[in-house]
């Protein structure tokens, strides 16, 4: 049972992650003048919603640095009667900065990446290059989100089977996490847990795991 506790908190890491992130900004907004629920929608696809950005959920259909001089002049604007500090990338990123310096990019590929003072928070990418992802193989999942604290690294996937998070704990193994090994393999009501977690020689633990169609895995520091 205490494992499977720590399996489902593991799970909720991430979103709780993000959910505080936008709970900070939030606050922060209603204190001030600057309220970024108000932006003018101008009834086009790029409409931009700050808010929502602001709160971890930033859409991937559009992608606003493919965007041309005038519309982005726009949302430059947009952002600066809202108390924002917007900027777009010669690589194709946009970033918004708010007046707490918390800082959320889309990347090139629609993708974001928010950085506030508690951690970092992304929605899909590519593989975090932090302390925590060199100690273990980067894995050849797709990232669904991943969130970052000064002791703790979560990552979830998309679309993989238990048996690909299975052989992928093999690859973990081999970097040193062996230490203190504990291992769930059930099934409870139907539906299947599996979860590997280990220490290594420097402090870390790591934590693999599989369960209700959700994968990932938590690297903490002591």
């Amino acid at each position: 049972m205490k494992k499977i506790l720590a399996v489902l908190i593991a799970l909720v890491m991430v979103f709780v992650l993000v959910a505080c992130s936008g709970n900070k900004t939030d606050t922060t907004d209603t204190n001030k003048d600057t309220k970024v629920t108000e932006d003018k929608p101008l009834g086009r696809d790029d409409d931009i919603d700050f808010q929502s950005i602001m709160s971890g959920n930033g859409s991937t259909n559009v992608v606003y640095g493919d965007l041309d001089a005038v519309r982005k002049a726009e949302i430059i604007a947009e952002g600066a009667r809202n108390g924002l500090d917007v900027s777009f990338g010669n690589d194709g990123s946009m970033t918004i900065k708010d007046e707490e310096g918390n800082e959320y990019k889309q990347n090139s590929d629609g993708t974001w990446l928010i950085k506030t003072d508690s951690g970092s928070y992304q929605s899909g990418g590519n593989w975090p290059d932090n302390e925590f992802t060199k100690l273990v193989p980067k894995p050849g999942f797709t990232l669904a989100a991943a969130a970052t604290t000064e002791d703790e690294f979560t990552v979830t996937f998309q679309g993989v089977t238990v048996d690909q998070v299975k052989a992928y704990v093999e690859q973990v193994k081999a970097k040193g996490f062996t230490a203190d090994a504990d291992i769930q393999d059930q099934v409870v009501s139907g539906i299947t847990l599996y979860s590997y977690e280990a220490s290594n020689s420097n402090g870390y633990t790591v934590l693999v795991f599989f369960t209700m169609g959700t994968s990932g895995l938590t690297i903490t520091k002591k």
